[in-house]
């Protein structure tokens, strides 16, 4: 009779565990924050008060722009976040977070980024926390709920994180060129982003203290019918398109330089850990980006000074 009593005890335990929504998803990370939906038509009365309330909560302003009609990025940091992350070697891609204001339908959504995710997905070094940072976004720009994966995803998966069998993990990046100097690397990208000649636009720039390490986010605005994919608007349309909260804060893309070194994620990963519940296939599937790799890829060595194809494409 005890041991009949000890099981359904267990039972209930589990029941439990897995029924409450809160105990459910312990430990499980989600991309984005919606911190507020509501009723509204004028955009840029909600942009200007999120400006404020960055400003007032002792966030810097980097960059910001509009990817396309009824949507407006915002691209912040802060001193303090610039410091955690020159701690890891990489550790500049999680430097900038960013906040959308989007219309859509009848109802303004306000998103941020989820700066603990993207220290899981960005593997800053395990006695690194970003929760503070995540504190400080909730009582500056407000807090609904967690979204963009289907259950959350777990630390352990995060820092190994790829879409399926054989797709790019975060440390996989475009072989760009690199150069004889760190300074030389920066007048190369800050040039190419100037001439804009292959659709790619400086949106921002920060600076990682203490090494040298510089991190731009770049708008993709071309519009050549041969090379799509290199539009903010053209892959948003596919992969944004039937979700709801709206995802735009995943804009823009970013390229770092590392000493003499540029890297930029490949977004087979880029794209994927922010929309890791998209199915492989479908009108709103991974299928529908298949020439996403090469488009980028070349607009980005061509960018940054580089040829295409790359030569190890040649040998």
């Amino acid at each position: 009779m005890r041991i009949y009593s000890s099981i359904i005890v267990a039972a209930i335990i589990v029941f439990s565990l897995f029924s409450n929504p809160i105990l459910a998803k312990k430990g499980s990370y989600y991309p984005f924050v919606l911190a507020d939906e509501k009723p509204g038509v004028n955009l840029a009365t909600e942009i200007k008060a999120v400006q404020e309330k960055l400003q007032n909560g002792h966030f810097s302003i980097v960059g910001e722009y509009s990817p396309y009609k009824d949507s407006y990025i915002i691209i912040f940091t802060s001193d303090t976040l610039r410091k955690i992350v020159s701690k890891t070697r990489y550790g500049g891609f999680a430097a900038a977070l960013r906040v959308s204001i989007v219309k859509y339908k009848q109802n303004i959504q306000i998103t941020y980024t989820n700066p603990v995710f993207m220290q899981h997905a960005y593997r800053l070094r395990k006695n690194t926390s970003l929760e503070p940072i995540l504190e400080q976004l909730k009582a500056t720009l407000g807090y609904k709920k967690e979204f963009g994966a289907k259950k959350g995803i777990k630390e352990r998966k995060l820092r190994k994180y790829n879409y399926t069998f054989g797709m790019q993990k975060f440390n996989h990046f475009y072989e760009l060129p690199d150069y004889s100097s760190h300074k030389e690397a920066i007048k190369k990208v800050e040039q190419g982003l100037a001439e804009k000649k292959y659709g790619l636009s400086q949106v921002y720039k920060i600076t990682i203290p203490g090494k040298e390490q510089v991190v731009y986010g770049f708008s993709m605005r071309h519009i050549d019918t041969n090379d799509e994919y290199v539009n903010d608007e053209f892959i948003m349309n596919i992969i944004n398109k039937p979700l709801n909260p709206r995802r735009d804060a995943h804009l823009p893309y970013e390229v770092m330089v590392d000493g003499k070194n540029i890297y930029a994620m490949h977004p087979h990963f880029r794209i994927a850990i922010n929309f890791s519940d998209l199915k492989m296939w479908g009108s709103a599937g991974f299928g529908k980006l298949l020439g996403i790799d090469d488009a980028i890829y070349k607009a980005l060595s061509l960018t940054v000074g580089g040829q295409w194809p790359p030569q190890w494409l040649e040998e």
